[in-house]
């Protein structure tokens, strides 16, 4: 023992030496060399234990060194060595431990990992009583997974690295490691379905770091499948279905599924019951699906699992229960409110919506049933198209701002303004007519808004020739209209941003950006010019004409140049 402990000195010594400038906190070095080296001195003399507080600084001083991390991992398991034979009950054996398998993985594919590997799978076993119980399968766990890696990894015969192993005391045969493979199983023989099950769990939930969390859950998860504990097999599903783990199989998801809600398990049968409303991977079955829910609406893993979300799709469709829109809402909420998954829950806030939405059209339905429209206030009108609006009904909603428009509504001819230049994608001339119409009608009431798109309209020469003095004129009556009346009405809303393109806001409009470069492009020639040249990307030629035209004319040196070539390109193509 004291022999291959004075060898592995000699190791961290050479590695030190072969590693010039490893250490660039000279302060640590020096503490590291000279309390190894007084260790040194008791260990040869057969007193390790009296050197253990040297091996200790030692220890921390590669901890918060920059020295070679091999040398780092070799002096740590140095000292869990001694703590191991002498101090069994010390904590900072679970402290170096753990710092040892957070440095291996940077070995990963290196030659002398083959013996870092060894020493991590050590230091797992080594964690694993001062680890929570929920944890201990998986240390074991991650003790095989390194163990296992060995065999892929290349042959560790090679004179360069031999001596890795010899003075480290480290034996790389497989009897050595069919040892310790026999002791974990010994170990973990009697961990029951659920420990294993909840390890996986644990240990999922770490995959993404390195070190083999991934294998180890997967490890875990099949133990506990093995010992038949139902959440195991949906865990299972689960991973098939998201992939994240292994490839994505919903077929095998599906299987799964249906294995952990015939052992019992809640989540099992929620998941399933899923499967079976959407028809993935198994033929849609309403009914089998309700049965599954109901026999476990009860259960205090019921929302947590999603199952409201479930049950509240069947109330809401009336899918093999009677339509019930109000307690499918109950449980939308509900399970929005529990649930573990942030998918589900924005599944349930979706749905709270949408049935809050219908609820609201059914009681204006009922309130405008008997009515004729024509023969409402205009004001009236307008509240009623807003509800509808805000519910989605849209078609109810612009059936209804049609009539207020034509009134005189300007909220109402913003609005339909804006979809119908959303439905033309700014190329279809008689929806952008009919947009600018409205634009133009709000414009006389001067609401701020109507005023703004239909100077950016007559600028951009949407739906009609750009035209520059109605362009200014519009843009002066939108500012003057926020100026004296403030500015967030119109900043919370897409009614500006849709038309022209930016997104606004209201510290933005104040300063009168983006508006400022749309008004200085009036009196700039730069700015008419650079516009002119963008708008060569599209389709209109009269538009680029335009801009073209009017940068000559305010003197922009290249603007005749270029209007001539642009106008020879498309005569051009319109000959071919």
């Amino acid at each position: 023992m004291n022999n291959m402990k004075t060898r592995l000195i000699i190791l961290l010594f050479c590695l030190y030496v072969c590693c010039p400038g490893i250490l660039n906190a000279q302060t640590y070095q020096e503490l590291w060399e000279t309390n190894m080296l007084e260790y040194c001195r008791y260990a040869e003399r057969g007193k390790p234990e009296k050197g253990m507080m040297n091996l200790a600084t030692a220890s921390e001083c590669a901890r918060k060194s920059k020295m070679h991390k091999e040398v780092k991992i070799l002096t740590w398991y140095l000292y869990l060595s001694e703590l191991v034979a002498h101090d069994p009950q010390n904590e900072a054996i679970s402290e170096y431990s753990s710092l040892i398998t957070i440095y291996a993985p940077k070995f990963k594919d290196k030659p002398s990992s083959y013996g870092i590997e060894l020493i991590t799978a050590n230091a797992y076993i080594l964690r694993v009583p001062y680890a929570k119980p929920v944890w201990r399968p998986v240390m074991y766990a991650l003790a095989l997974t390194y163990l296992e890696r060995l065999d892929s990894m290349p042959a560790v015969a090679e004179e360069d690295y031999r001596i890795f192993y010899d003075m480290s005391g480290l034996s790389v045969s497989a009897d050595e490691r069919k040892n310790m493979i026999s002791y974990i199983e010994e170990q973990i023989r009697n961990f029951s379905g659920e420990e294993w099950y909840n390890a996986a769990v644990q240990a999922h939930g770490k995959s993404d770091d390195d070190g083999g969390y991934g294998l180890a859950s997967l490890f875990c998860l099949d133990q506990g499948m093995e010992k038949n504990y139902p959440d195991a097999w949906a865990l299972s599903g689960f991973i098939h279905e998201k992939g994240t783990l292994l490839k994505k199989d919903m077929q095998i998801a599906a299987d799964d599924y249906r294995t952990a809600a015939q052992k019992g398990s809640v989540w099992g049968k929620i998941a399933y019951a899923g499967m079976l409303i959407d028809g993935s991977c198994v033929a849609k079955d309403y009914a089998q699906a309700r049965d599954l829910l109901l026999s476990v609406n009860e259960n205090s893993e019921f929302m947590k699992r999603g199952g409201g979300y479930q049950l509240a799709r069947l109330y809401e469709n009336g899918w093999e229960v009677g339509k019930d829109l109000e307690t499918a809402l109950v449980y939308y909420m509900e399970c929005y409110e529990k649930c573990i998954w942030k998918s589900v829950r924005n599944l349930c806030a979706d749905g709270s919506k949408r049935i809050e939405n219908m609820m609201i059209v059914h009681a204006l339905d009922a309130e405008v049933a008997d009515r004729d429209p024509y023969n409402m206030d205009m004001n009236e009108l307008s509240a009623i198209a807003r509800r509808y609006y805000t519910a989605e009904s849209y078609e109810r909603a612009y059936h209804f701002m049609k009539i207020a428009a034509e009134r005189g509504d300007s909220y109402c001819a913003c609005r339909l303004g804006v979809k119908l230049f959303t439905d033309s994608r700014g190329t279809d001339p008689e929806l952008l007519q009919e947009a600018l119409r409205y634009f133009e009608m709000g414009s006389q009431g001067n609401y701020a808004p109507c005023c703004h798109n239909a100077a950016i309209m007559y600028l951009y020469g949407y739906g009609v020739s750009p035209d520059h003095d109605k362009s200014y004129e519009y843009f002066e009556q939108f500012v003057g209209k926020i100026t004296s009346e403030g500015y967030d009405e119109y900043v919370q809303s897409d009614y500006l941003s849709t038309i022209s393109g930016t997104k606004y806001k209201a510290d933005a409009i104040k300063r009168g950006v983006p508006l400022k470069k749309a008004m200085e492009m009036f009196n700039d020639a730069s700015s008419l010019y650079e516009w002119a040249v963008y708008r060569e990307r599209d389709s209109r030629p009269e538009v680029v004409i335009y801009f073209y035209t009017r940068a000559m004319l305010y003197g922009h040196p290249k603007a005749e140049f270029k209007l001539n070539k642009y106008k020879e390109r498309i005569s051009d193509t319109k000959e071919q």
